[in-house]
Formats: structure tokens, sequence, C-alpha cells
């Protein structure tokens, strides 16, 4: 194809490119902490969220707990607790059954957070923790209730083998054929949401860093915004304590103004 110019002159122009647009900054938000916050973020990740955190429940002002007995726990507890207190003389049992109940209340203390939750002081990084671990354990429940339903025999079937004769007995699923494969479809999403959480290794997997990084960092500026808010208090009773002295300086200095005003 022939490109005709029909202008009456040379045509000399330069054609530029205009650019008139470079996108748009990225909207994935950025969870660094700055260094200078560094100290928040190593405290908060220090604090263990059974132990150190706050929870849900509290005594009341005033009150006394009872005694701890090994008949408060779960039967399970209460006959470890019970086989302790068999080896120890009697006159020791009162305060080992006090110490050994509290032991075990103690290594219960995980799952019992893990059903109840954080208080709602609790920190963001912290709640967070928990949900992620929550998550995690009421998928792996999912996958285990799953697994026994797929697996469950509802009777077994005399089959004969066509080579040997032989009468055998084989399994027949309860599940049907097309739940089965829906069954194992579900299984295999809730695998992959948990490796999401947690690696085959162990380690925390994507969800959870991305989770736990956001969480972080909201927990760490709460506590910058905190503590901005502690120092302009201070600041500002201390400048208050200032204009009351200056307050009384001038009081003091107008009563001494009058009086030499009036020859004193």
């Amino acid at each position: 194809m022939n490109l005709i110019d029909n202008t009456a002159e040379p045509n000399t122009t330069e054609l530029v490119a205009e650019v008139t647009n470079y996108g748009t900054r990225s909207a994935q938000p950025d969870y660094t902490i700055p260094p200078e916050y560094k100290h928040h973020a190593d405290a908060l990740m220090a604090m263990d969220p059974y132990n150190d955190v706050p929870h849900t429940h509290s005594w009341p002002e005033g009150w006394q707990a009872p005694p701890l007995r090994h008949t408060m726990l779960p039967p399970a507890l209460q006959r470890e607790v019970s086989d302790k207190l068999d080896k120890v003389p009697p006159a020791q049992r009162a305060a080992k059954e006090q110490e050994f109940t509290a032991d075990a209340i103690k290594a219960m203390r995980p799952a019992i957070r893990l059903q109840t939750g954080l208080g709602s002081n609790a920190s963001p990084y912290h709640k967070e923790l928990m949900a992620v671990t929550r998550e995690f354990s009421d998928l792996g429940k999912d996958f285990e209730r799953l697994q026994a339903e797929v697996s469950e025999v509802a009777r077994h079937a005399t089959v004969i083998d066509p080579a040997t004769g032989e009468a055998k007995a084989e399994p027949v699923l309860r599940m049907s054929a097309g739940r089965r494969k829906a069954a194992l479809a579900q299984m295999g999403d809730i695998s992959r949401r948990m490796r999401l959480l947690m690696t085959d290794d162990g380690e925390l997997g994507i969800e959870s860093i991305k989770r736990r990084r956001q969480a972080l960092y909201e927990s760490v500026m709460a506590r910058v915004e905190l503590d901005n808010a502690l120092t302009e208090r201070a600041e500002a009773k201390a400048m208050a304590e200032t204009i009351n002295r200056e307050a009384r300086i001038r009081k003091q200095a107008e009563s001494l103004a009058r009086v030499q005003r009036n020859g004193g």
C-alpha cells in the first residue's frame, strides 16, 4: 500500500509519543514496620498468646478462687492426677492435689483458649494468631470427618474369584459413588486451604504469613498511637502545671502592684 502526502509543503513534522498516563501505584498496602517501632513488634511477638494475653474471663474483684480439686477436671485428667496422688505420702496429698490440678489446668489452657478466644483487650496480632490456629484445627476436623465418612463400610458382599472360584468378602462402602466423588473433592479443597495456613513441613503458609504480617503492623501502630497519647497527656499535664504556676505568680504580682500603687 502507497502512502500519499497531500500537504502543500513538505511534511517535516516529527511525531512524538505523548505519555498521558503512567499508570496507578499498586493498591497493595505495605505492612513494613519502621525500624524505630521494631521494639513494639519484638514485645508483641515475645508474648505467649495462651498465657500472657488477656482472656475472655476473669475473677470478679475481691473474689477468692476455691481450692483446686482434681474432681474439677475431666475424667481422663482426674485419673492422671489420682494416679500421681497415690504415689504421694498422705501428709502431702492436699498440697500436691492443688499443684497437680493446677498443672493439668495449665496444660488444658491452649485448648480452652482456642475455643473461648481472647479478651477484647488482646492485640490484633494475638487475635489473628488464635484465629489461624482455630481455622487450621477446624479444617483438620472437617477433613477427618469426611475421611471417616468416605471410608465407612455399610456391609460386606460375597464375591467369587473367577480364577480360583474362591468366595471372598469385599466391603461395600456406605457412601454412593457420586457422594464419594464430591466428598473427595471437598477433602482436596480442605487440604489446599490447610496448606495455605500451614505447610506439610510445619511452616507457616502464605496466607498465615500475610495475615500475621498485617495484624502485627496494626498492633504496632496501635501501640505507637497509645504511646503518643500518653506522651501528649504527660506534656499537657506539665504544661498545665506551668500555666497554673504562672497564674499564681501573676495573681501575687497583681496583689503586690495594688499595694505599691496604694503607697504600701
